[in-house]
């Protein structure tokens, strides 16, 4: 495993047992994901692609013959295998599956694929995988996505101090580059949550593991500099209701082969 990964899979793993807690918008996107498998319910053997601690491991396993989760992360699988749903849990990363050839029906990866240093490998991971007819459902992050977090920290010492996500023009040449999908739908849906303080999205991103996932980003930031980006988050961004924003532009894919 890349070193990146191994700091990935590290990271998450440090947060898996708060991950449930501050999971509010994987679980939104989640639900949105899974409302767009449309007549494909019945898919017999499913995979959830970065199953993190497994919380639609339970959702996946109604009127399925076979479930199997992956997740980089032991430390996540461990809080999936927690779940007791009946699933085969295995490690492994989403640019090389360990899987065999066309074995699955369906694909649900719900905010995983914005981690892979290659999406398009990803992707062509999944579309060997998956059997003629399947379907792969995943979302994803955006170029975009917490802008007003990145704006405020470059304000202060000139760095985003968070991940750069890809553009949706650079998804959609990922995704079709490498393979000729049967159906390839693609949108990108804003979905914005509030905090009373900075801290507050601080933490949850903490929480959930997306803290320093860059291996890119400098130095952690001193308390005064943490300090003069609240303040200009607060003054620039602040609502009506005296709330801060946080955006996330998420992108929502059905793809069948």
């Amino acid at each position: 495993m890349m070193a990146t990964k191994q700091a990935i899979a590290s990271r998450f793993g440090q947060a898996a047992a708060s991950y449930d807690q501050f999971s509010t918008l994987q679980r939104s996107t989640g639900q949105r994901l899974w409302s767009l498998i449309g007549s494909s319910a019945m898919l017999s053997t499913r995979l959830d692609l970065g199953c993190g601690s497994g919380y639609f491991l339970p959702q996946l396993a109604q009127d399925c013959q076979r479930l199997i989760g992956v997740d980089l992360s032991p430390a996540m699988l461990k809080m999936s295998a927690q779940r007791n749903t009946p699933a085969m849990l295995i490690q492994g990363d989403a640019e090389s599956l360990p899987l065999a050839d066309s074995c699955c029906d369906l694909i649900f990866s719900n905010l995983a694929l914005q981690w892979c240093d290659h999406l398009g490998q990803a992707l062509a991971e999944c579309w060997r995988v998956l059997a003629p007819g399947g379907m792969l459902l995943w979302s994803s992050l955006a170029q975009g996505t917490l802008a007003e977090l990145q704006q405020s920290f470059q304000v202060v010492d000139g760095e985003a101090h968070i991940r750069t996500f890809l553009s949706l023009e650079a998804i959609e040449q990922q995704a079709w580059q490498q393979h000729s999908w049967q159906q390839a739908d693609l949108s990108c849906e804003p979905m914005v949550l509030y905090y009373a303080q900075l801290r507050d999205l601080l933490r949850e991103l903490k929480g959930f593991g997306a803290n320093h996932l860059d291996h890119r980003r400098p130095g952690l930031m001193t308390p005064s500099q943490l300090r003069s980006a609240e303040r200009y988050y607060e003054q620039n961004f602040v609502t009506d209701s005296l709330q801060l924003p946080a955006t996330y532009q998420v992108i929502y894919g059905v793809f069948r082969k």
